[in-house]
């Protein structure tokens, strides 16, 4: 099966997702509406073309657990013996953690992606709930679902690669 290339984004519980207009997704939509448009990305669900920027009682991650995360996320995407029995062989480009959001630019197979991600999303909430700072935080880390854009050409990539980034 061949990977496709995507970029994936969620937000932490509280906060909305890129395609919920009350949501804080501006640049998001902004980098990709016009790619969209050209038919050189597919996304999941259309984004708002403007948000309300509400904001919620979210859960706010750290800039130390952003850091930790990108490590967990890279080790359990990894095809080595390090990676996870899911979400492992499927290779990870760039990824970023903000305080009340998550994103990720990979590759994976489109009848697996959701499969991959919901394995994703649970080990790295399992691995940060085993954090002393967030045992008495609850269970819940993260919002349900995730929005996805599959990437159709490598010029695209490199620049969802630098969004990510930036």
């Amino acid at each position: 099966m061949e990977q496709q290339l995507w970029h994936i984004a969620w937000s932490t519980f509280g906060e909305f997702l890129p395609h919920d207009r009350r949501g804080r997704w501006t640049a998001l939509a902004e980098f990709y509406l016009p790619l969209v448009t050209a038919g050189s990305v597919v996304s999941s669900h259309p984004l708002p073309s403007r948000y309300l920027e509400q904001s919620g009682n979210a859960i706010a991650l750290a800039n130390a657990d952003a850091t930790q995360l990108r490590e967990w996320l890279t080790e359990l995407t990894s095809g080595g013996d390090g990676g996870d029995r899911v979400a492992g062989a499927h290779p990870l480009s760039a990824a970023a953690f903000g305080p009340t959001h998550a994103q990720m630019l990979f590759r994976c197979e489109r009848d697996t992606l959701h499969q991959v991600v919901g394995r994703i999303k649970s080990r790295l909430a399992a691995l940060l709930l085993f954090e002393p700072r967030w045992s008495n935080r609850g269970r819940q880390i993260w919002a349900k679902g995730f929005w996805a854009a599959e990437l159709r050409d490598d010029d695209v990539g490199r620049k969802a690669k630098a969004f990510v980034e930036s």
